[in-house]
């Protein structure tokens, strides 16, 4: 799990405080999937600033893009490891999945 934080701050930039005024990232689902992420945030900014995070950073990370566009999309936000490697990868052995999903 470390690895994926340590992925996932690599991908979105320098960590913020635990409780930042505003969302840390911006999702939009509507017509065209992005994400943003904050760049500048204080009491104040009226309005707090976003960077788009660039196409070439999913580009070698499709199966994660999917997965977190999956996880959007659950009602719970959480679903067992077992439903979504089924669902990224439907018609690929299950050893060979598991492997996907891990690394």
């Amino acid at each position: 799990m470390e690895e994926q934080v340590t992925r996932a701050i690599y991908l979105v930039g320098t960590p913020f405080p635990v409780c930042p005024a505003y969302p840390l990232f911006r999702v939009t689902t509507f017509s065209r999937f992005s994400l943003a992420r904050l760049i500048s945030s204080s009491e104040n900014d009226e309005v707090p600033l976003y960077e788009p995070v660039a196409e070439r950073m999913w580009r070698s990370r499709s199966a994660a893009r999917s997965l977190f566009k999956l996880l959007l999309c659950r009602a719970c936000r959480r679903a067992p490891k077992e439903v979504l490697i089924e669902t990224l990868w439907p018609d690929v052995e299950e050893a060979s999945a598991q492997h996907r999903f891990d690394s």
